[in-house]
Parts: C-alpha cells; structure tokens; sequence
C-alpha cells in the first residue's frame, strides 16, 4: 500500500506523537509498504536550536517531506498563515500526483479535514485518523474549544473510514459516534524494542531514578514524583532524580521552588530538552525508571507512549495505577502499581524497588518480556496493516 501520514507537527524530532507515529510507520514500512509523512507547516522557531532542520529525507525507512519546502517557521503571522495555505494547496496537488491508498490525517481545523476528505473521495483513498486521547480536552475552557469540539463530534469523525485509538476506553467513546460504514480498531502502545538494547555501563554511577516525559501542568505527576522521592532520600542517600524533558515553559520555576523547598536542590537534575537519539542510553543506564501519572481525563483515555519505553529497558518500573495501566501490568510481576495522588504510596513502591534491587530486577525483566510479546512496534504494525486492508 501507498500510505501518507499528514500531520502539522515537526518530524522526526518532536513530541510523544511523533514517536508514536514513527513506531507504527516504521513497522507498516517494514510490511513493505510505502510509507511517508507529510508535514504540512514548519514546525522550528526562528532564534532557538531547530531539532528539524531538513526539509525532505528519511528516518527509519520512513520518508518525509515538509511540503513547503523549509521546516523554520515566518516571525509574521500573516506569513505563517499564507504558507498554511500553501501547504494545504501543495498537499493536495501532491496526493492528487501519488494517489496514495491511505491517508492518515491528524486534528486539523474543519475545512482542512473536510478538503481532504474530499479528496480522498475523488481518489478512492481510505481516509484514517489515529486518536491518542479524548478530542478537545479542556472544552469547558472557552466557547471557540466547544464549537471545535461539537464541530469534530457531529461531523468531523463521521467523515473518516476507519479510526486508530490507544485504548479500549475510546474505543467505546468513539463507537457510537463514527460513520456507520467505518470501522475502528485499537492500536496499544508502541514500543521499538531494539532502541533500547544498551547494556549497562558498570563503570559509571547509575544511582538515579529517572523520568522521561512532560514537565509541566500535572499531566504526568512530577510534583508528586519529586515529593516522592523526598520521602526515600534518607533512606537512599547516593541517588539522584533525573528529569528529562523540555524545561521552556513559564511554570518551570515552580518545579524548582518546589525542590528548593523540600532541600532536594543537589538531588533533582533537569535534564532539559533531550534529543529521541539520547533518551534510550539515559533510560538504560537508570536504576529504577518512575511515572505518577494522577487521575485524570486524559489518563482515562490514554495511554503513556514512555511507559513502553521505560518496559523495554528491561530496568524496575513504578508507575502509577491510571486508565488501563492495570489492564496488562500486574504489582510486583512486571511492575510497581501504586496509587495515583498518592506520594507516600508512590515513595513506598520506590523504597522497596530499591532496597529490594535482586527482586526488583526480575520484575524488570518480565516487564520487558511483555513489551517484546505485546507491544512490540512489530506485532501490532502487522495488525494496522490487516485493518488498513479491510477498510
């Protein structure tokens, strides 16, 4: 099959979507199918280090191509909307030159989607979207989100032939609520095994717990991560806590009042902004890999793209009991479950990973046993590519 993934995100470096959209790109490509991605914007600020600098080329035998022909994005925005426009036109003479078979299309606006779908009408291409959470989460915020969001629910979803969800919960959400004609599928977690197939350095200091992920709001807990591992130091004095992830964002300073607070100041590391290439040595090299992850909306529907990551390191896993996370972990047989908002929990699951490091290392590697039987990108690619078929 000829497949284009379009998206208005930078590829190859980028966001947790990114990645996700590389796993099941990667393994469809390996089916021998032809896969490329389509970036529809420039996606790199002017005056800050660009993560993607090049326009067209390939990244796991995945082809790509910033449709306009440059990934760094006009400081007016009048510029940056005509060249939205010309990327919206340049795309649609291009799929009408290729005529691909499938096209995934991520959340635009409704008269992009709409176009689109019309397109793939003329073409006879299945029109698929691929949903990692509930739509328009936060509609309560402001009357533009709820229009969106009534837009997408009555009529948007309604226009695609098939659509790729992460959890048996949307699943059920979105069932009722598709064409009649299209059908849905679950796509799990990925995880890209062989990424993480580096062997320990004994020569260095491994003593830190690390987590990879969103540092800001509180959609995966570092708050209540960084309370946690207040509550162990006494115990566990050598270790540190590593955080990786973008610290660019305005509440930054809160985290690092927080750890001034609870005198953490020479324990907690912030990594800062980390490239896809460097987080599996960092990871690898970690003795105990964490994620309190709170109850949430999101976490109901979700589901962490990094905890297949963290699995496939084959190190001690605690992370937090949300969404369907205890639908395929189980505590102390292939990961540490503790309660979600809970710090003293949480520090209590750290404590024993730690103290218990012989038993806790088994638990790792079944963790990682099921990540290469379940959530290999391999396995369910071969999945997505039957479901692709029968659209």
């Amino acid at each position: 099959m000829n497949i284009v993934i379009l998206t208005e995100k930078g590829f190859p470096y980028g966001s947790a979507a990114i990645n996700r959209i590389i796993s099941y790109a990667k393994g469809l490509s390996e089916l021998s199918n032809n896969v490329q991605v389509i970036c529809l914007k420039p996606s790199e600020k002017k005056g800050t280090e660009f993560k993607n600098k090049y326009p067209e080329g390939e990244f796991s035998s995945i082809k790509f191509k910033y449709i306009t022909g440059s990934t760094v994005k006009s400081d007016i925005l009048f510029t940056r909307a005509l060249n939205y426009i010309k990327g919206i036109r340049l795309t649609f003479v291009y799929l009408w030159k290729i005529k691909p078979d499938v096209l995934f299309m991520g959340l635009f606006d409704p008269f992009t989607t709409f176009l689109f779908y019309a397109e793939t009408r003329i073409l006879k291409t299945r029109f698929v979207q691929e949903r990692s959470e509930y739509p328009f989460l936060g509609t309560e915020k402001n009357l533009f989100t709820r229009v969106n969001y009534w837009i997408y629910i009555h009529f948007i979803i309604k226009l695609f032939d098939g659509l790729v969800v992460i959890t048996e919960s949307l699943k059920q959400f979105f069932t009722e609520k598709i064409n009649k004609k299209a059908k849905i599928t679950i796509l799990p977690m990925l995880a890209e095994p062989d990424r993480f197939n580096i062997p320990r350095d004994t020569k260095k200091t491994n003593d830190y717990i690390a987590f990879c992920g969103e540092l800001s709001g509180n959609k995966d807990g570092v708050p209540i991560l960084i309370e946690s591992f207040s509550l162990i130091t006494q115990n566990h004095p050598s270790y540190k806590l590593v955080l990786i992830g973008n610290t660019n964002f305005k509440e930054f300073n809160k985290l690092v009042l927080l750890v001034e607070k609870l005198n953490l100041y020479e324990k907690v590391v912030f990594t800062g902004q980390v490239s896809r290439d460097e987080i599996p040595e960092l990871l690898c090299q970690a003795k105990v890999l964490a994620l309190a992850r709170p109850e949430s909306k999101q976490a109901e529907g979700g589901f962490p793209t990094k905890l297949g990551e963290y699995l496939a390191t084959g190190n001690p896993v605690v992370v937090t009991k949300v969404g369907e996370i205890p639908n395929y972990l189980t505590h102390l047989q292939n990961a540490y479950l503790a309660e979600p908002g809970d710090a003293s929990d949480f520090a209590e699951k750290l404590d024993d990973a730690l103290a218990n490091y012989d038993k806790a290392q088994l638990i790792g590697k079944n963790g990682q046993k099921l990540v290469y039987n379940e959530f290999n990108y391999k396995t369910q690619s071969v999945k997505l590519d039957i479901f692709l078929r029968s659209l």
